[in-house]
Parts: structure tokens; sequence; C-alpha cells
């Protein structure tokens, strides 16, 4: 079957492979004659149906037309009721996916319809206003691509919540759609071809999309903690996204701790497939500059999960809902499950090294913060100036304080270089490694390698190096039961405040 639309206001339809054609477009009640047929979209669901965009701006007439037909052109009934007035139709298609969901591209960019064209609304979210000349959806991915006229073009990826969006989901306070099949995608990044004359445009998140759907605004938490017990602040992960997104396994073991907005509407979270990332490093240790986006971009991610199904718990205003989520291996390579799983376990093994290495010296790094405050009280009155004379009364806790310091500086310097700058790339030859930087190198070798399992090797450096992690741990731990009690003591004797030390690491996980 073949529909043909003319420039003069004709429709031509043959139902034998062009044998015979019969002229329909005069069927429509209406319409003045010499609109161009500008596009005829013939519905992927039925072969009696198709909808025609007519445009008669150059007759000086900028009214929408768009008519649908129900008999192979016998009879034509408008649909453009609801479409801007002063705006030519350029195309209208059908969702290949659903029936009846026709999304129509206008002077004035993209409307939709899910109720095959008895109602339209505006398609905005970040779309500019801007002459739609011709779309069409990958029926594949739920993807709908746009062709605008002097815009460029632009892709919607996974437009399921458009097409899962009935009366009763925005009525909801909180609904999560439920999300496609996710794959792994293995990707090359070569950086010679990065040049300033090679464009690219930006490419659909990695991993799994999860949109949900929220009635009302909500409020992020200024108080709240983030991942790892980050506090969230101005800058952090809660104070930006307030909505929770936990990922568990079949076990009902958590993955994956995500946060997302909390815009009135519609949302979405990408999950790159991911466990999380080990602790991080405070940047009083590393003295990193302060990121306010991707902040989890410049320390090794976590290992890539097992192909399998995955729950993911969307929490919001005190609601919460669930869905699952399929994770499927990469469909262009063969995968073994034996060595994803071998590396999976050596990867959460390093990750859990990684993160007790870091909670070590965040923790001796707060020390010393405390250690330093109660200096500063005692020799400052609170406030920097001319250092005083040490009273005589204070003398014996600085005394002793100076002396945990020390074992405390030792103990970073003997799992941190301080000396390494992150932004010089030659320090890293310049300086041998230790703990912290062999651990993490680990971490990024065994984690981002795919479906591989550890060679021999590479197992007697992690048990090497899981041997060093428990030797740095035991000697923390040899502080914070003998020393730091015996400063506390004395600080305590002397109406100064305690050091606090909280939780010791630990290699079980992070």
């Amino acid at each position: 079957m073949i529909w043909v639309g003319t420039d003069d206001g004709l429709i031509q339809v043959t139902r034998d492979g062009g044998s015979n054609w019969t002229e329909v477009g005069r069927t429509i009640a209406g319409l003045a004659p010499w609109g161009r047929i500008v596009q005829i979209d013939p519905s992927p669901f039925d072969a009696a149906v198709c909808v025609a965009s007519v445009d008669r701006h150059m007759l000086d007439d900028n009214r929408p037309y768009v008519y649908r037909t129900d008999d192979y052109g016998r009879s034509w009934k408008p649909i453009s009721a609801g479409l801007p007035a002063g705006s030519p139709v350029f195309v209208v298609r059908e969702d290949p996916n659903v029936k009846g969901l026709l999304v129509a591209g206008t002077d004035r960019g993209l409307f939709y319809s899910a109720d095959s064209g008895a109602s339209w609304r505006a398609l905005k979210s970040n779309f500019p206003t801007t002459p739609v000349f011709d779309l069409t959806f990958q029926k594949r991915r739920h993807d709908l691509v746009v062709a605008t006229h002097g815009r460029g073009m632009f892709v919607l990826d996974d437009i399921t919540p458009l097409e899962q969006l009935t009366p009763a989901v925005e009525s909801a306070e909180l609904h999560i759609f439920p999300p496609q099949p996710a794959e792994f995608f293995q990707v090359w990044h070569n950086s010679e071809n990065n040049r300033a004359s090679r464009y690219e445009g930006p490419n659909p998140p990695d991993g799994a999309v999860i949109n949900y759907w929220l009635k009302q605004e909500i409020k992020p938490d200024a108080a709240a903690k983030g991942e790892n017990g980050d506090i969230a602040g101005p800058k952090g992960a809660l104070a930006k996204e307030p909505v929770t997104i936990v990922v568990t396994d079949a076990s009902g073991e958590v993955v994956r701790t995500l946060h997302g907005p909390g815009k009135q509407g519609m949302n979405r979270v990408a999950w790159n497939l991911r466990y999380g990332p080990a602790t991080k490093l405070s940047r009083a240790i590393t003295k990193a500059p302060e990121r306010e986006e991707g902040e989890e971009s410049w320390r090794p991610s976590g290992p890539l999960v097992l192909p399998g199904a995955y729950t993911v718990a969307v929490t919001a205003g005190g609601r919460s809902e669930k869905a699952t989520i399929t994770v499927g291996p990469d469909p262009r390579f063969p995968f073994d499950h034996a060595a994803a799983q071998a590396q999976l376990k050596a990867a959460l093994g390093v990750r859990a090294d990684t993160a007790a290495v870091n909670v070590m010296l965040n923790r001796v790094q707060d020390l010393r913060d405390q250690l330093a405050a109660t200096r500063k009280a005692v020799l400052f009155g609170g406030e920097q100036g001319t250092e005083k004379k040490v009273p005589a009364t204070y003398k014996g806790v600085l005394d002793q304080g100076a002396a945990l310091e020390e074992k405390l500086g030792g103990l970073i310097e003997s799992a941190y270089n301080t000396k390494v700058q992150g932004a010089v790339g030659e320090d890293s030859i310049h300086f041998l490694p230790r703990l912290h930087d062999q651990v993490s190198g680990l971490m990024m070798l065994v984690a981002m390698s795919y479906d591989t399992a550890p060679r021999p090797v590479v197992t007697e450096e992690l048990a090497a190096v899981h041997a060093e992690v428990l030797k740095a741990l035991d000697a923390f731990s040899a502080l914070v039961k003998n020393d730091v009690p015996a400063y506390n003591r004395t600080a305590a004797a002397k109406g100064l405040p305690v050091l606090f030390v909280g939780d010791e690491p630990s290699t079980s996980g992070d």
C-alpha cells in the first residue's frame, strides 16, 4: 500500500503496489484547494488509517490543518483542534509502540496527542520553540528523533514515560515508570579523535534510565546526609537532589544508592550499571579543588553488576515505589558469566580495601583537626593572632597531643603521599606508590575490566595489598585503643575537649 501527497493538495493511494491509484484528497470536507500535502503518515497498526498534514502558509493561511482517515481515504475528519491557531503543521506521526499516540511538528515546536488527535498538549521539556519539519520514532529504544528548521537535530531518548502517561499517573503523588531493559555497552575512547573540528552531540546516558513522576515538588533537605556519610550541605547530593533511589540485587543486598531531582512532573536518573564507588578521601588530605558537577567522576567507579534482575526503589516525600530493571550483557560480544563472577568478587574485595584505607585516613585527619582545634583554643584563645606562651596547666596535654599528632602524621605519610599533586601527571612517576595508590590502582584495574577473571599475577597482588591494608588498620587500631584514650584522660582532667574517633574502618565492606 502506498500513499502520495502532492504540493497542489492531492492525495493519491494505491492498494496494489501502484497498478491502480485513487485520488482521495478531494473528499476532505472544508479544505480549500491548493494546500500543500507536506506529510502523510500511515498508521503502523491499521492499514486503513492515515494522517495527512496540510500547509497553506504560502497562501497567507497559517492555520493548522491535520486530517485523519479510518477507511483508506474515503472520508476524513479534522484532528487539529487544540493546536496553535496561527501555526502550520508540517508533520504528524504515530508512535509504533502505542496506538493512538501522535506527535506533531509545527511552526512553533512539538505537540502530542494521546487520544488519536482528539486533544493536543505541548511537548516542551528543554525543546526550543522552533519549526519542526520532520520526525521519526525509533521503535526498539522508544526514542523520538526530531528534525528542526535552523536548530539542528534532536533526539528525545526513551519516551516510555510519555507513552505511559495517563490521568491516573498524573494524579499519583509518586509513580515510577517500568524501566526499559538495560545492556552493558563497551566503548573505546580514542583521545586522538577529539579534535576541535570533530563535532559530537551528547549521547544518551549509559546504563539504565529510571523515570519517575512527582505530583508535587519535593524540597531539598540541606541537613541530610548523602551516600557514604557525606554531609549534603549547599553543594551535597541531597541538597540538590532530594529523591533517593536504591538499587538492590536478587538477594536484597544494596548495589547502589543514587539521588534524583524532586521537580514537579517528570524526572529522570541514570544508573551506570555499577556498584557504588569506594568511600572517598577527604579533601583535607588530597587538597583537591571543590567540584560542583560530576562529584564522583574523579574517583574509581565501582565494578559492573552481573546480568540479571534488579529492584529499584524510588523514595520521595515519605512515599516509595518499586520497579524491576533487567540487565543484560553487551549483545555484540560473548559473555563469560563465570569469569565475570570471579572479577566481581575480586573487585568488591579491593573496593572494600580502598574504602577501609580511605576511612582510616579520614579518621586520622579528623583526629589531627581536633588536636589542632584544641591547640588553637589554648594558644590563641580561639582567635588567630600572636601565639601565647603555653600555660603550664595545659602543657602536658599539648605535649601529649603533639606526640599523638606525630604518630597520626606518620600513619598518613605511610599510606598517602601528600607531595603528589593530582594536577601534575609527572608526580606519579617521581614518587613510589604508597598504600592508597596501590589499592586505588588495583581498584581501577579490576573494576574497569569486562567479564575478565583476574590473572594469577593480579590475584597475588590483591592478596599482598590486602595484607598491607590489614597492617595499616592494625596500626590505626592500636592508636585508637591506646594513645587516644590516654590523651582523652589527660585532656578531660584539665577540662579540655576529648577526641572522638567514630567507627573503626573494616575491610568487610564500605
